[in-house]
């Protein structure tokens, strides 16, 4: 019987590095200690630097208060390094 090589298959193969930020970014959003959250955009990526725009609830009827949350990773790596919020 002969076997033909169909692929070479790594599968130790980590995600893209941008796949893990995504996942990490999401979880230091989660764990931070925040206000109550009315909505939030998606991630805005410029390089090691990720944010996004974060709405609350205003009182009163008045329209949602923006701000915006952020982190920084090491640089090359999926490794939270700093998060801010304001």
């Amino acid at each position: 019987m002969k076997i033909h090589k169909i692929a070479n298959v790594d599968f130790d193969a980590q995600p893209p590095l941008e796949d893990q930020r995504e996942q990490e970014a999401q979880k230091a959003f989660e764990q931070a200690e925040l206000a109550e959250i009315k909505d939030f955009d998606g991630w805005e990526r410029d390089g090691r630097f990720w944010s996004r725009r974060i709405y609350w609830e205003a009182e009163n009827d008045q329209p949602s208060i923006a701000g915006s949350f952020g982190v920084e990773f090491q640089p090359d790596t999926a490794i939270v390094i700093d998060t801010w919020n304001q």
